[in-house]
């Protein structure tokens, strides 16, 4: 009877737990901390409204890259929307609003580029740590499976055998709920070794880090690519040529831009996810 309670009690923390998450999504279109900026942006000075934005970032607020997301779609720069979409729906994943523009600015870009070229880059199991939150999977199926062991405890504590309770249709369900916890958490390390960042503007991909490397193709923004290393600067490369010294110590990132294409893009043209 005691541990019956104790399943009850965990599901009502459990339960509200998950209210509290969906009511901290909520009221994106927050402008409170930019007020300048809301006043630009109603009076239709969307480039203004975006600079006051830039000079006051907050880098965790959902709110943030929701709005200057709104305002670069407002400028007919779809791409770079997107962009900040992205990002904004990586902080506050169940928010209605940020799916409802991101829809709509993914939409328009792959009117424009061809829906292939938004994410070529990532496999299937990337992919799926990209569009859920795998923490909340991971947790949830934990939860149940912990629940269920509590209940084959209970079955062995009445029976007193390990057959018995071993054969019982819960036990197979005891494993099945742990095995799918460890595949969701591997495929969250394996996706981490190769994280996500979007261009945030057209960009020429180039064979090394620096301007004067070959260039192997462009990308448009908006475009999902993987990041493969740390950003290097491009002096660290021993690259001496004029472009080079005209642009000291810019930062380059490695990336993966396609199943099997690999090429250096600037730092400052990435937002990582």
């Amino acid at each position: 009877m005691r541990i019956t309670w104790l399943i009850v009690g965990m599901l009502l923390v459990c339960l509200s737990g998950f209210g509290a998450r969906a009511e901290l999504s909520a009221a994106t279109d927050d402008w409170s901390y930019w007020k300048e900026a809301r006043a630009f942006y109603d009076a239709g000075r969307y480039d203004d409204a975006l600079q006051a934005l830039l000079t006051q970032p907050t880098p965790q607020n959902s709110s943030y890259f929701y709005n200057i997301g709104t305002i670069y779609y407002r400028l007919g720069r779809a791409g770079t929307a997107l962009a900040y979409f992205e990002k904004a729906n990586r902080l506050a994943p169940h928010d209605a609003e940020i799916r409802h523009n991101l829809a709509l600015a993914r939409k328009l870009v792959e009117a424009s580029a061809g829906a292939d070229r938004l994410d070529p880059a990532s496999n299937g199991l990337e992919k799926l740590s990209d569009r859920i939150d795998l923490d909340e999977v991971r947790g949830t199926v934990g939860l149940l499976g912990l629940i269920l062991f509590l209940f084959w405890i209970r079955t062995y504590v009445k029976t007193r055998s390990l057959s018995q309770t071993f054969l019982k249709p819960g036990s197979i369900l005891v494993f099945l709920a742990f095995a799918i916890t460890g595949a969701l958490y591997l495929a969250q390390q394996v996706s981490e070794l190769r994280p996500p960042a979007v261009l945030i503007e057209r960009q020429a991909i180039r064979s090394g880090p620096g301007d004067r490397f070959v260039e192997l193709g462009q990308a448009e923004a908006g475009t999902k690519v993987r990041l493969l290393g740390p950003a290097i600067a491009a002096s660290d490369t021993q690259n001496n040529s004029a472009e080079s010294a005209a642009r000291p110590g810019e930062l380059w990132r490695q990336i993966r831009f396609s199943r099997e294409g690999i090429g250096w893009i600037p730092s400052s043209s990435l937002l990582l996810l």
